[in-house]
């Protein structure tokens, strides 16, 4: 069976220049000793630091170029090309697949000549299984090179070899000491990732991925959609996600009734919003349900006030979250909450860098404390937190959960706040490139 394999890098700084004109770019790649190395794959994307934005962006997807028999390549690109944004720098991404060979070099668009010296690369490889450890077939992955504050995709390979009958996928030469989200999904399960920073300290180079465990999409959920005064609400859009669930999304009925068909056993988010030219905003709703619930009853709100700024206001209380904190271990200390959905993808990439700088925070009197903010199993929680290792204090939102958001301020996920020393809030609502900023304006 076919295995197909699309990576796409998400890179934090996406900056190009406004000048407009393709620049051209010419050199040589070569190996550690020196010598030029055929048939690399060299590509472009703008350099990764020093960007704060918060929205997502997909950049066009190119072809890339090849070197030549004597290791030579000329490459050619439009600056302007990966959207309304500013910078001078861009970044290099060249790998050998044959030879396990990578590089990132960084150049200013100015430069027309850039030589390239290859390090090996990381080896991944893995297993795609169902829950009685059976291998899947015809499945798809995506490689996600995360970030909190843009998300940058570009398409490197097409397609993996199949190594045997057992449907093994080896993923080569990815760029080590960099953090990779890699998702798996096959037709008639659902979706499931791997989020790891990989550090290259095996001698062959080679990291034995845990296997990918996909469970099978053969439940529904079933209910009614109701307003405020309890009748029925037709054509109202009903949508479900999940860790290990697939996307779904269909409509109610004149009745209210909807059916989710095709999802897996387990914990599973449930969005339903209403518009309509009729109301003076749309009604929505936020809930969760287990795969197989066939009586669900959601009721939807109206109107979405937006929550008033926290700045300058206490903390509010963390212990209805299950997090206690001593006074011992919060005397004279600043305090970072992250509210976060596990189930979103900018939320635990958020979550998994910040874990990346654990011991550096704690280092600057930094108590951090992770909350997830939407209702999910307590087990599945737990889980996903001893997955990741992730080593902060971890609750989770009890009761309305949009009440519970609207009173913490929070506008959208992952939601940070900061504050000083004396639990006074001092930012909320920035990214995790500008958390460095921000420590240093709280002196």
């Amino acid at each position: 069976a076919a295995l197909c394999v699309m990576v796409l890098f998400c890179l934090i700084n996406c900056s190009v220049g406004k000048e407009s004109g393709n620049v051209t770019l010419t050199g040589r790649v070569l190996d550690p000793n020196g010598q030029a190395v055929v048939g690399t794959l060299i590509n472009v994307l703008p350099n990764m630091e020093n960007n704060n934005r918060r929205y997502y962006i997909a950049f066009p997807v190119k072809e890339p170029v090849r070197t030549d028999m004597e290791g030579k390549y000329e490459l050619r690109f439009d600056p302007n090309g990966f959207g309304p944004v500013q910078g001078d720098y861009f970044d290099l991404y060249v790998r050998n697949l044959d030879r396990n060979l990578v590089a990132i070099k960084k150049f200013n668009k100015k430069d027309s000549l850039v030589d390239v010296t290859l390090l090996s690369g990381i080896i991944l490889p893995g297993r795609i299984v169902d829950i009685n450890d059976s291998p899947i077939s015809n499945v798809s992955l995506s490689f996600i090179f995360p970030s909190t504050t843009r998300t940058c995709s570009f398409l490197f390979e097409k397609s993996c070899p199949v190594s045997d009958e057992n449907v093994h996928y080896e993923i080569r030469a990815l760029w080590p000491e960099k953090r990779y989200s890699i998702t798996a999904k096959a037709k008639g399960y659902g979706t499931q990732s791997i989020d790891k920073y990989f550090i290259d300290d095996a001698l062959d180079h080679r990291i034995e991925l845990e296997p990918i465990v996909l469970k099978k999409t053969d439940m529904s959920i079933s209910g009614v959609v109701l307003d405020n005064d309890g009748k029925t609400v037709a054509d109202a859009r009903v949508s479900c996600y999940g860790d290990g669930q697939p996307s779904r999304s269909t409509a109610t009925d004149k009745e209210g009734k909807f059916t989710l068909e095709n999802v897996c056993a387990g914990s599973i988010n449930i969005h339903v919003i209403k518009t309509d030219v009729k109301l003076s905003s749309p009604m929505f709703c936020r809930t969760y349900a287990k795969g197989g619930a066939t009586d669900i009853k959601i009721i939807l709100s109206q109107g979405q006030r937006q929550p008033e700024p926290l700045v300058g206001k206490p903390l509010p209380g963390i212990k209805d979250f299950g997090i206690a904190i001593s006074a011992a271990d919060a005397k004279d200390k600043v305090f970072l909450v992250c509210l976060f959905d596990m189930n979103q993808r900018p939320s635990r990439n958020c979550l998994l860098q910040l874990s990346t700088r654990a011991k550096e925070l704690m280092a600057k009197d930094v108590v951090v404390v992770a909350v997830q903010a939407s209702k999910v199993d307590d087990s599945v929680l737990n889980d996903w937190v001893k997955k990741n290792n992730i080593p902060f204090s971890i609750g989770m939102v009890q009761g309305d959960e949009e009440k519970i958001r609207f009173a913490w301020g929070v506008r959208s996920l992952p939601w940070l706040i900061l504050t000083d020393k004396g639990r006074i809030i001092r930012a909320e609502g920035f990214s995790l490139a500008e958390l460095d900023e921000k420590l240093n304006s709280n002196h």
